[in-house]
């Protein structure tokens, strides 16, 4: 929870028996570079190294104290308390708030810049300095599947793995005995009493009903929205001149329609303009993404004689056709 409030434009915490920070000292784990930036931009850098460096928890008074959080109020009120916030920031003028809000949090922005996917030489990082990892991988054919599961001593872990190309699943059990454990964190009884909580599983259907339907517009900083409508079975995106920059604007439209445990289609007809051109025609169909059979892109024609999964997509002159994905 801490690490999502750290990026939030305002943090109101409830009263009572909780506490915040970063842990990952107590637990045996550095404090990601990233993390430690982010918690130094909210409480300043002597504050957020005692907090990182000692993994140190502190309560919603310290909180307030330190300027971890901006408000403490009765837990009813924490909802309420943030949306009477928002909508206050919310009726001062739209140019000058966004404006003033972006130079703000310039520095935590611009610390983030460069992040983004990656893909990992894993063999060229087992000789970089300082590598500390280990290999617990016995055959190429066979692929780790998610989760690990780490007995509570924390020199035995579990997880399963499955070939390449699908079939029967197998447990992989390893023993570090060299590693080193930091110190076991103590646990607490959970209470049978919990204020949000509820033992009535009558409303899970209806919950459920409620995520599968969603009907509503996504307006852009600048210009235009975003027509979203999901169901059940198909997503719905319609772009029409949506720009959140000002320099470059969206326009068309991307559909899935969806099937886990069959075949599900995601097809696209978008166009991009201004200060960055491209262009996206696309249909690929895949799947399943549930069960055990392995998911993959369908290439066979549809009924119009069509491949299923066909098109391309361009940006800035660049462009990248599906076909080249054929096995």
């Amino acid at each position: 929870g801490t690490v999502l409030a750290l990026f939030a434009d305002y943090r109101i915490l409830a009263q009572g028996a909780y506490a915040v920070g970063l842990n990952e000292v107590q637990v045996g784990l550095p404090v990601p570079p990233f993390l430690l930036r982010a918690l130094t931009h909210v409480v300043g850098a002597r504050t957020a190294e005692l907090m990182a460096v000692g993994g140190r928890l502190v309560d919603p008074a310290e909180a307030l104290r330190i300027g971890l959080v901006d408000e403490v109020v009765p837990l009813d009120e924490v909802v309420p308390r943030a949306v009477a916030w928002a909508k206050e920031l919310l009726g001062r003028p739209a140019a000058a708030m966004r404006d003033t809000r972006r130079l703000a949090r310039r520095p935590l922005h611009d610390d983030f810049a460069d992040v983004g996917p990656a893909l990992i030489d894993i063999k060229a990082s087992e000789t970089q300095a300082g590598y500390l990892g280990t290999n617990l991988h016995t055959q190429d054919d066979w692929v780790f599947n998610s989760p690990m599961s780490w007995h509570p001593g924390g020199k035995k872990a579990m997880w399963p793995e499955s070939p390449r190309g699908g079939g029967a699943r197998r447990l992989q059990i390893v023993e570090l005995p060299d590693y080193r454990p930091g110190k076991p964190v103590v646990t607490k009884v959970t209470s049978d009493t919990i204020p949000y909580g509820s033992t009535d599983l009558s409303v899970i259907p209806g919950l459920v009903r409620k995520t599968d339907e969603i009907d509503v517009k996504v307006y852009g900083q600048v210009s235009g929205h975003i027509a979203f409508r999901r169901t059940a079975s198909s997503i719905d995106k319609v772009y029409v001149d949506f720009s959140d920059d000002g320099r470059t604007v969206y326009a068309g439209r991307e559909t899935m329609a969806l099937n886990p445990r069959g075949n599900s289609t995601y097809t696209a007809d978008l166009r991009l303009t201004g200060a960055n051109s491209g262009r996206m025609d696309l249909t690929m169909t895949f799947g399943p993404v549930v069960g055990s059979e392995q998911a993959g892109l369908v290439f066979a024609p549809d009924a119009s004689g069509k491949p299923q999964t066909r098109g391309y997509t361009e940006y800035n002159g660049t462009r990248l056709t599906v076909d080249k994905l054929v096995p």
